[in-house]
C-alpha cells in the first residue's frame, strides 16, 4: 500500500511508503474512577480510538483529527475528574473502543464479554465534536431510559447555550448500536455538519472550535458534577445565601426547641429566666412568627418558582432500582434560583410582549378581588341566614331538607360550571336580560360571580345551620323560650351572633374553597382575572410573568386570610379575651 499526502505542520508532502499490513488483535482500552456506592452503578464515558489514518484508502483521512476529538474530550474528562478530592457515587469507566473501522468490532466484542453487568450500565459515546462548521450538535438513542438519559444530558447541553437536535427514530451508526441492541441505555452525541466532516475539518486544527469544545466539556463536567457525583450545593447558592438561610433555619429551630422544652417544663427555668416568661414575651413571639413567616415564603417562592420550570414533558423512568429523569431536576433548581435572584435586583421586569409584569399583576389581582370577595360576602350573607332559618325551624320529620345543602356540596365545580355556560348561552340566544347578559364587563362577571358563589353558599349555609341546631337545646334558648321571648327575637338577639363567629372561624375553609373553585371558572368563562392570565402567558411560554402571577395568588391568599383572622380576633370575645391575657403576661 502507498501512503499519500502526509500532512506535517501544514504542510503536505508526498511521500511513496511500502506498509505491510497484518491481522492483529486491537484491544479497547479503560480506565476507572471507583464509587462509593457499588449498587448504583457504572457510566461508561466513550470514543472509538482507530480512525486516525484509515487503511485501505489512497489518502490520508482528514477527517480522523475529528474523530480524534472525542477521544481527547474523554481524557481530558478523566484527567479533570482524577484531580478531584472527593469520589463519584457511580463508578465512571473511561473507553476508547477499537476496531471501529471493522464493523464497531470492540464495542461489540464488550457487549459479548462485559466487565461489569450490562443491566447496571449507561453509556455517553462522543464521536466528532468540535467542529467549528457545526450547525448543531445532534444527542441519539434508543428506548425509554435511553431516551431518558438523551434529555438529561440535553438539558445541561442546553443550560450552556448550545443548539441541539434529539433523535430517537432515526439512530446513528456508532459504538452505541450494540449497547442498544442489549437493552442497555446508550447515548451519542456527534456534530451535527455542513456537508462532511472532512470538508469541516480538512486536517487543520484551525476548523475545530475551542469555544464549542469547551461548552461540550463543561456541560458533559456539570453532568457528572450533579448526576454522578451528586455535588449540588457548589455554584448553585451563594455563599451569603447559604449564610441567611442557615441563620432562618438555626432560629427556627431553636424557637421550636424553646416551645418544645415549655411544654414540657413550663415552671422550669432557662438561663436563670422562667421559661413562661421567654415564651409568652413579645419579643420571643415577633422573633419566632417573623423566622416561621420568613422560612415559609421562602419554601413556597422557591417551590412556586421551580414547579413553573418544569418543562411540559418532563418524564420519570425507572431503570436498575433507580430513577431516572429526562430532564435534569439541578437545571430546574438552578433556573428557579437565578430567576429568585434577578427579581429581588430587578423586580418582576416586563412580559415577552413588552408590558410591565407589574402592571399585569396588580390589573389582574383586582379583577380576581372583586370575583372573590362578591362570592365571599354573598355566600356569607345568604348562607348564614338561610342556614340559621333552617337550622331553627327544623323538625326531626322534615330532615329530608337538610339534604338540599349536603347534594349542592357534592356538585363538582366543572359540572356548575358547564350549566351557568349553558344558561348563559340560552339567555343570549333568547335575547333575556340583555341588559346584564352582553359582552361588556356585567355579562363577564355575573355568570362566573353565580358559579363560584353556589357551593361556598351551601357550605356555610350547613355550617349555620348545625350551629344552630346546637345553640337551641341549651339552657339560656330555653330559659327565654320559657319568658316569652320571641322566636325572632331569640334568633336575631341570641343565636345569631354565636351563628356568625361560628361562620366566621370557617371562612378560610371556605376561601380554600373558593380560590380552588376560581382556577376552573376564570378559565372556563375566560374571565380576565389573575389565574386566565396566568394560563395564557403559561401557553405563551412567558415564565417570569407566570411566576408573577402565581406569586400575584399567593398575595391574594394571604392578604384575605389576614383580613379574616382580624375580623375573627375583632368579633370572637374568647379570642380577645386570651389575647389580652397574652399581652398582660408578657
Amino acid at each position: 500500500e502507498s501512503l499519500k499526502n502526509y500532512m506535517k505542520e501544514g504542510l503536505y508532502i508526498n511521500l511513496n511508503v511500502d506498509v505491510s499490513f497484518k491481522v492483529m488483535d486491537t484491544p479497547n482500552i479503560l480506565g476507572k474512577i471507583e464509587g462509593t456506592n457499588k449498587s448504583a452503578g457504572y457510566l461508561f464515558i466513550s470514543s472509538h480510538v482507530d480512525g486516525i489514518g484509515e487503511t485501505g484508502s489512497d489518502n490520508f483521512d482528514t477527517s480522523s483529527l475529528h474523530d480524534a476529538t472525542g477521544t481527547a474530550m474523554i481524557m481530558e474528562l478523566a484527567r479533570t475528574l482524577k484531580m478531584q478530592k472527593s469520589k463519584p457515587e457511580k463508578t465512571i469507566i473511561f473507553v476508547a473502543w477499537n476496531s471501529f473501522q471493522e464493523n464497531k468490532g470492540g464495542s461489540k466484542y464488550y457487549v459479548n464479554h462485559p466487565l461489569y453487568p450490562l443491566n447496571k450500565s449507561e453509556v455517553i459515546v462522543l464521536d466528532g465534536i468540535g467542529a467549528s462548521k457545526s450547525r448543531k450538535l445532534n444527542l441519539s438513542s434508543y428506548g425509554i431510559v435511553g431516551e431518558a438519559l438523551m434529555g438529561k444530558l440535553n438539558s445541561y447541553v442546553l443550560g450552556d447555550k448550545l443548539e441541539t437536535f434529539l433523535s430517537s427514530d432515526n439512530i446513528s451508526i456508532n459504538d452505541n448500536q450494540a449497547f442498544l441492541m442489549k437493552d442497555v441505555p446508550a447515548v451519542l452525541l456527534y456534530d451535527n455538519t455542513v456537508g462532511n466532516s472532512s470538508e469541516n475539518v480538512n486536517g487543520n486544527i484551525n476548523n475545530i472550535s475551542k469555544d464549542r469544545l469547551n461548552i461540550i466539556g463543561s456541560s458533559m463536567v456539570k453532568y457528572l458534577q450533579r448526576d454522578i457525583y451528586s455535588d449540588w450545593i457548589h455554584g448553585l447558592i451563594k455563599p451569603f445565601e447559604i449564610i441567611l438561610i442557615s441563620i432562618i433555619l438555626i432560629i427556627n429551630v431553636l424557637v421550636y426547641l424553646l416551645k418544645s422544652y415549655f411544654k414540657l417544663l413550663p415552671s422550669s427555668r432557662l438561663l436563670g429566666i422562667k421559661t413562661e416568661n421567654i415564651y409568652y414575651s413579645s419579643v420571643f413571639q415577633v422573633i419566632g412568627k417573623t423566622a416561621q413567616f420568613v422560612l415559609t415564603m421562602m419554601f413556597a417562592t422557591f417551590l412556586i418558582v421551580f414547579i413553573t420550570y418544569i418543562p411540559n414533558s418532563f418524564d420519570i423512568v425507572s431503570y436498575n432500582g433507580r430513577y431516572q429523569t429526562n430532564y435534569s431536576i439541578f437545571i430546574i433548581a438552578e433556573k428557579a434560583i437565578a430567576n429568585i435572584r434577578v427579581f429581588f435586583a430587578q423586580g418582576f421586569g416586563k412580559t415577552l410582549s413588552g408590558f410591565s409584569v407589574s402592571y399585569i399583576i396588580s390589573f389582574c389581582i383586582f379583577r380576581s378581588i372583586i370575583l372573590i370577595l362578591a362570592s365571599l360576602i354573598f355566600a356569607f350573607l345568604v348562607g348564614t341566614l338561610s342556614g340559621a332559618l333552617s337550622g331553627f325551624r327544623y323538625k326531626k320529620s322534615s330532615s329530608i331538607r337538610s339534604l338540599g345543602a349536603i347534594a349542592v356540596l357534592s356538585l363538582p365545580i366543572v359540572f356548575i360550571a358547564i350549566l351557568m355556560q349553558s344558561l348563559n348561552a340560552f339567555l343570549y340566544q333568547h335575547r333575556f336580560l340583555s341588559f346584564i347578559i352582553s359582552n361588556d364587563e356585567g355579562g363577564r362577571f355575573i355568570f362566573p360571580f353565580i358559579c363560584l358563589a353556589v357551593i361556598p353558599t351551601a357550605y356555610i349555609a350547613r355550617i349555620a345551620q348545625i350551629a344552630v341546631r346546637e345553640e337551641i337545646h341549651k339552657d339560656y334558648i330555653i330559659a327565654a323560650k320559657a319568658k316569652g321571648v320571641s322566636n325572632f327575637s331569640i334568633l336575631i338577639n341570641h343565636l345569631l351572633i354565636g351563628v356568625i363567629i361560628r361562620v366566621v372561624e370557617t371562612l378560610p375553609a371556605v376561601l380554600n374553597l373558593i380560590i380552588s373553585n376560581l382556577i376552573i371558572v376564570e378559565y372556563l368563562f375566560a374571565y380576565p382575572g389573575i389565574v386566565y392570565q396566568l394560563f395564557c402567558y403559561l401557553r405563551d411560554g412567558d415564565v417570569k410573568t407566570c411566576i408573577g402571577l402565581i406569586i400575584g395568588i399567593g398575595l391574594i391568599y394571604c392578604s384575605l386570610i389576614l383580613i379574616i383572622k382580624i375580623i375573627s380576633l375583632i368579633i370572637n370575645p374568647l379570642k380577645r379575651i386570651n389575647s389580652a391575657k397574652n399581652m398582660i403576661n408578657s
